[in-house]
Protein backbone atom coordinates (compact mmCIF):
# COMPACT_ATOMS: atom_id res chain seq x y z
CA UNK A 1 0.00 0.00 0.00
CA UNK A 2 1.00 3.57 -0.53
CA UNK A 3 0.62 6.99 1.71
CA UNK A 4 -0.21 9.92 -0.30
CA UNK A 5 2.21 11.32 0.74
CA UNK A 6 4.80 8.74 -1.51
CA UNK A 7 2.49 9.46 -4.36
CA UNK A 8 2.52 12.83 -4.36
CA UNK A 9 6.55 13.22 -4.04
CA UNK A 10 6.91 10.47 -6.79
CA UNK A 11 4.34 11.29 -8.99
CA UNK A 12 3.53 15.18 -8.92
CA UNK A 13 7.35 16.14 -9.37
CA UNK A 14 7.37 19.51 -11.60
CA UNK A 15 3.50 19.17 -12.12
CA UNK A 16 1.14 22.68 -11.82
CA UNK A 17 -1.90 21.26 -9.65
CA UNK A 18 -4.98 22.47 -8.48
CA UNK A 19 -5.75 21.55 -4.91
CA UNK A 20 -9.70 20.87 -4.42
CA UNK A 21 -10.64 21.24 -1.16
CA UNK A 22 -6.86 20.75 -0.09
CA UNK A 23 -6.68 22.54 3.43
CA UNK A 24 -5.88 20.19 5.67
CA UNK A 25 -8.58 18.60 7.36
CA UNK A 26 -7.18 17.29 10.60
CA UNK A 27 -5.03 20.57 10.94
CA UNK A 28 -1.55 21.62 10.53
CA UNK A 29 -0.42 20.29 13.78
CA UNK A 30 -0.11 16.41 13.29
CA UNK A 31 2.42 13.93 11.74
CA UNK A 32 -0.13 13.53 8.62
CA UNK A 33 -0.34 16.84 7.52
CA UNK A 34 2.83 17.60 8.58
CA UNK A 35 4.26 15.04 6.18
CA UNK A 36 1.67 16.18 3.57
CA UNK A 37 2.49 19.53 3.08
CA UNK A 38 6.09 18.08 2.95
CA UNK A 39 5.52 16.09 -0.08
CA UNK A 40 3.83 18.96 -2.13
CA UNK A 41 6.75 20.88 -2.04
CA UNK A 42 7.81 18.53 -4.95
CA UNK A 43 5.08 20.69 -7.56
CA UNK A 44 5.84 23.55 -9.87
CA UNK A 45 2.90 24.81 -8.54
CA UNK A 46 -0.03 24.23 -6.17
CA UNK A 47 -3.03 26.29 -5.83
CA UNK A 48 -6.07 25.41 -3.58
CA UNK A 49 -9.66 25.93 -4.09
CA UNK A 50 -11.47 25.05 -0.61
CA UNK A 51 -14.33 26.77 1.71
CA UNK A 52 -11.65 27.71 4.23
CA UNK A 53 -10.02 30.69 4.72
CA UNK A 54 -6.85 29.27 4.18
CA UNK A 55 -7.11 28.40 0.71
CA UNK A 56 -5.49 31.12 -2.18
CA UNK A 57 -9.13 30.60 -4.28
CA UNK A 58 -11.99 30.72 -1.56
CA UNK A 59 -15.20 29.52 -2.39
CA UNK A 60 -18.01 27.07 -1.58
CA UNK A 61 -18.19 24.40 -4.42
CA UNK A 62 -21.78 23.16 -3.03
CA UNK A 63 -22.47 26.76 -3.85
CA UNK A 64 -20.94 27.84 -7.27
CA UNK A 65 -18.21 26.64 -9.26
CA UNK A 66 -15.69 29.61 -9.97
CA UNK A 67 -13.92 30.36 -13.51
CA UNK A 68 -10.30 29.30 -14.27
CA UNK A 69 -8.22 29.48 -16.63
CA UNK A 70 -7.76 25.65 -16.68
CA UNK A 71 -4.38 25.96 -19.13
CA UNK A 72 -2.68 26.98 -15.78
CA UNK A 73 -3.12 23.70 -14.32
CA UNK A 74 -1.40 20.19 -15.55
CA UNK A 75 -3.28 17.88 -12.36
CA UNK A 76 -6.36 18.61 -10.71
CA UNK A 77 -6.71 16.61 -7.37
CA UNK A 78 -9.83 16.40 -5.05
CA UNK A 79 -8.25 14.08 -2.06
CA UNK A 80 -10.56 13.05 0.54
CA UNK A 81 -13.16 15.66 -0.28
CA UNK A 82 -15.74 14.44 -2.95
CA UNK A 83 -17.88 13.16 -0.72
CA UNK A 84 -18.53 16.25 1.06
CA UNK A 85 -20.34 17.67 -1.93
CA UNK A 86 -23.43 17.93 -2.53
CA UNK A 87 -22.97 17.78 -6.46
CA UNK A 88 -19.90 16.07 -7.24
CA UNK A 89 -20.93 14.52 -10.87
CA UNK A 90 -20.91 18.56 -11.68
CA UNK A 91 -17.80 19.11 -9.76
CA UNK A 92 -16.15 16.51 -11.85
CA UNK A 93 -17.90 17.80 -15.44
CA UNK A 94 -16.19 21.13 -14.46
CA UNK A 95 -12.39 20.19 -14.20
CA UNK A 96 -10.77 20.35 -17.29
CA UNK A 97 -7.35 19.36 -16.41
CA UNK A 98 -5.55 16.73 -18.52
CA UNK A 99 -4.74 14.77 -15.32
CA UNK A 100 -6.92 14.27 -12.30
CA UNK A 101 -6.88 12.39 -8.98
CA UNK A 102 -9.56 11.34 -6.36
CA UNK A 103 -8.84 9.73 -3.48
CA UNK A 104 -12.02 8.35 -1.17
CA UNK A 105 -12.52 6.70 1.85
CA UNK A 106 -12.37 2.63 1.42
CA UNK A 107 -16.24 1.50 2.72
CA UNK A 108 -14.69 -2.12 3.02
CA UNK A 109 -12.09 -1.40 5.29
CA UNK A 110 -12.90 -1.30 9.19
CA UNK A 111 -10.30 1.25 9.72
CA UNK A 112 -12.14 3.82 7.90
CA UNK A 113 -15.33 3.39 9.62
CA UNK A 114 -13.96 3.68 12.27
CA UNK A 115 -12.87 7.02 11.28
CA UNK A 116 -15.80 7.81 9.98
CA UNK A 117 -18.17 7.76 12.69
CA UNK A 118 -15.98 10.12 14.33
CA UNK A 119 -16.38 12.36 11.30
CA UNK A 120 -20.16 12.10 10.68
CA UNK A 121 -19.55 14.50 7.85
CA UNK A 122 -19.54 12.61 4.86
CA UNK A 123 -22.67 12.57 2.34
CA UNK A 124 -21.67 9.90 0.25
CA UNK A 125 -19.36 6.50 0.51
CA UNK A 126 -19.07 4.77 -2.86
CA UNK A 127 -17.66 1.62 -3.51
CA UNK A 128 -14.64 1.44 -5.58
CA UNK A 129 -16.32 0.17 -8.85
CA UNK A 130 -19.15 2.63 -7.88
CA UNK A 131 -16.67 5.35 -8.09
CA UNK A 132 -15.01 4.35 -11.38
CA UNK A 133 -18.44 4.76 -12.57
CA UNK A 134 -18.84 8.21 -11.58
CA UNK A 135 -15.38 9.28 -12.30
CA UNK A 136 -16.46 7.56 -15.90
CA UNK A 137 -19.79 9.10 -16.33
CA UNK A 138 -18.09 12.61 -15.92
CA UNK A 139 -15.48 11.99 -19.01
CA UNK A 140 -12.71 10.29 -17.00
CA UNK A 141 -10.90 7.14 -17.44
CA UNK A 142 -9.10 5.17 -14.64
CA UNK A 143 -5.93 5.05 -15.54
CA UNK A 144 -4.45 3.71 -12.02
CA UNK A 145 -5.47 2.46 -8.85
CA UNK A 146 -3.71 2.87 -5.15
CA UNK A 147 -4.97 1.40 -2.09
CA UNK A 148 -3.91 4.08 1.12
CA UNK A 149 -2.61 3.72 4.09
CA UNK A 150 -0.32 6.44 6.07
CA UNK A 151 3.03 5.67 7.35
CA UNK A 152 3.85 8.47 9.50
CA UNK A 153 4.28 6.87 12.41
CA UNK A 154 5.62 3.16 13.44
CA UNK A 155 2.35 1.92 13.89
CA UNK A 156 0.58 2.45 10.71
CA UNK A 157 3.93 1.40 9.07
CA UNK A 158 3.49 -2.45 10.77
CA UNK A 159 -0.66 -1.85 10.10
CA UNK A 160 0.85 -1.19 6.49
CA UNK A 161 2.96 -3.61 5.99
CA UNK A 162 0.61 -6.11 6.83
CA UNK A 163 -2.28 -4.23 5.18
CA UNK A 164 -0.45 -5.15 1.87
CA UNK A 165 -1.54 -8.85 2.18
CA UNK A 166 -5.15 -7.49 2.20
CA UNK A 167 -5.55 -4.31 1.04
CA UNK A 168 -8.79 -3.97 0.04
CA UNK A 169 -9.54 -4.64 3.41
CA UNK A 170 -7.29 -2.54 5.61
CA UNK A 171 -6.80 0.61 3.31
CA UNK A 172 -8.36 3.49 5.04
CA UNK A 173 -8.88 4.90 1.13
CA UNK A 174 -8.12 4.92 -2.29
CA UNK A 175 -6.50 6.47 -5.10
CA UNK A 176 -8.20 6.87 -8.82
CA UNK A 177 -5.54 8.44 -11.26
CA UNK A 178 -7.42 9.30 -14.39
CA UNK A 179 -6.60 10.91 -17.86
CA UNK A 180 -9.95 12.64 -19.62
CA UNK A 181 -11.46 11.12 -21.77
CA UNK A 182 -10.66 13.14 -25.52
CA UNK A 183 -14.27 13.52 -26.53
CA UNK A 184 -14.75 15.27 -23.32
CA UNK A 185 -11.25 17.42 -23.60
CA UNK A 186 -12.22 18.53 -26.60
CA UNK A 187 -15.95 20.06 -26.07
Amino acid sequence: MKSKAELIRTKLVNEHVIDIGGVGGYGYSNDYERELQQAWKVTASRQIIDIDPRADIRVNLNVALPMLDWNDYTVATIFDAIDHLDNPLMVLKWIKTPCLWVSQGNVDSPFFRILEDRQDQHLYNWRQQSMIRLLARAGWILEEQYYIFGKWSLLSRAINVCGSLAPHWVATSVMYICKRRLSQWQK
